[in-house]
């Protein structure tokens, strides 16, 4: 679902995973939306059953949906689902492909309903509001045509996170004030056997414009992380999903950055946090500011957070978000401002070991500014490394090496303008891209 701003990505819910929800909304797809002078925003997809809908590929503002080859991890676009007319990321249908293995663009879908309005926050967006988390429900058989809801989100949800229990979804808010506080929020919510979501609470994100949130395998910790401060906050979790507050701990990187480029890098930009699947209480902070990856130990006990170690990615690259390998102590780091994929071992002790790095921007195109890489994701096979590139507006395909785990870039499929987030269904046969505008 879309409200004001483009859809920024998409993240699978596994319906093994219980509680389930019902059957009947066991295809879901929840989308935050985040307005302001630049566009962000954040899709969730949640409760796909194992009979997969139809898919689809779109062009422009929406979400673009695609089919992937088993065997050679191609993908191939097969519909899509645009951003409500009227909205402020709304763009014209793009111009009609001309590559023959491009299909037919799908009708557009219904308009959304605007959400109720929410009087009770006290969020300083950059400048107007999107206050919804919008939600498609794809009925069997019609994924083309999907019933849409909205639910009153605060201002600016962003990226979203679901709780292991599949009960609760956490959202930041990127803001720039809350509550009186120089900071973003984050918020809590409970999702119910409708399939609407009802607020649990929210609370300051502890810096400005919170652009990532993350909760721990065990359920009793999330991460935040300030892309403007340049820090991030762990908060403890209660028994109903609750957040915290005050959190348990905040950490500062630099401020100062250390990167060549002096426009993007002046200051540290914790981009992303990431725990790590297995339990270790890893967490890992990409800093694009940094040109690092900063390494933690979260203690279940505590929730003391300890710095580890650092692994330092080639100056200028920028590291915005890392993947995890399904089964190997692997890392993939897509870095933001130079298109690589850095390929990291992770370590008895939890911190990173760079073995590889591969350059994935096409070869017959030059850099340009303003492009950007934006997220990696791993097949759930283990076979194959997706990329997203901003301003190529392309999906980078990488094969992924039995022996060391190193990459091997393989090809790059279109999309839709300005991929900021995608995500891969559990069976691993359905890609999904947040298209910004």
């Amino acid at each position: 679902r879309v409200s004001i701003s483009a859809p920024r990505a998409t993240t699978f819910y596994d319906p093994c995973t219980p509680p389930r929800p019902p059957a009947a909304m066991s295809q879901l797809l929840f989308v935050g939306s985040f307005s302001a002078n630049i566009d962000l925003s954040k899709a969730l997809t949640t409760g796909f059953s194992k009979t997969e809908p139809s898919i689809s590929a779109t062009h422009g503002c929406g979400i673009s949906i695609f089919a992937i080859d088993e065997d050679t991890g191609r993908l191939r676009s097969v519909s899509k689902i645009k951003c409500a007319p009227g909205c402020r990321a709304h763009h014209p249908a793009a111009p009609a492909s001309s590559d023959p293995a491009d299909p037919a663009p799908e009708p557009a879908t219904p308009a959304i309903p605007k959400a109720i309005s929410d009087s009770s926050d006290s969020c300083k967006p950059f400048s107007f509001s999107s206050k919804a988390i919008d939600e498609f429900i794809f009925e069997p058989g019609s994924p083309t045509t999907p019933k849409a809801t909205q639910v009153v989100a605060g201002p600016n949800p962003s990226f979203l996170a679901l709780h292991p229990s599949g009960t609760v979804i956490y959202s930041t808010n990127e803001v720039l004030e809350y509550d009186g506080r120089d900071a973003g929020a984050v918020s809590s919510f409970r999702l119910l056997p409708t399939g609407n979501l009802a607020l649990i609470n929210r609370v300051s994100s502890a810096g400005k414009i919170p652009c990532h949130v993350d909760v721990s395998p065990s359920g009793m910790f999330l991460a935040v992380a300030n892309y403007s401060e340049g820090n991030f906050a762990v908060y403890s979790l209660g028994f109903d999903g609750s957040i915290a507050d005050p959190p348990l701990a905040v950490i500062q990187h630099g401020p100062e950055g250390c990167g060549v480029d002096k426009l993007r890098q002046s200051i540290a930009h914790a981009h992303q946090c990431r725990f790590d699947p297995a339990g270790s209480g890893a967490l890992y902070v990409p800093d694009l500011g940094l040109d690092k990856v900063m390494c933690y130990l979260v203690n279940e006990e505590t929730g003391e957070v300890k710095a580890t170690g650092e692994l330092v990615c080639p100056p200028g690259s920028g590291p915005r978000h890392l993947e995890f390998h399904p089964t190997r102590k692997l890392v993939y780091i897509m870095c933001e401002l130079d298109f690589s994929i850095v390929t990291a071992k992770v370590l008895e002790d939890g911190t990173l070991e760079r073995i590889g790095l591969v350059k994935v921007l096409p070869e017959e195109l030059e850099m340009v500014d303003g492009w950007m890489g934006s997220t990696v994701k791993v097949s759930p096979d283990g076979r194959f490394l997706y990329g997203g590139m901003r301003g190529p507006d392309r999906i980078c395909i990488c094969e992924i090496a039995e022996g060391d785990g190193t990459l091997s870039l393989v090809g790059h499929q279109k999309c839709g303008s300005m991929p900021r987030d995608f995500n891969l269904s559990p069976s691993g046969r359905i890609l999904t891209v947040g298209s910004q505008v």
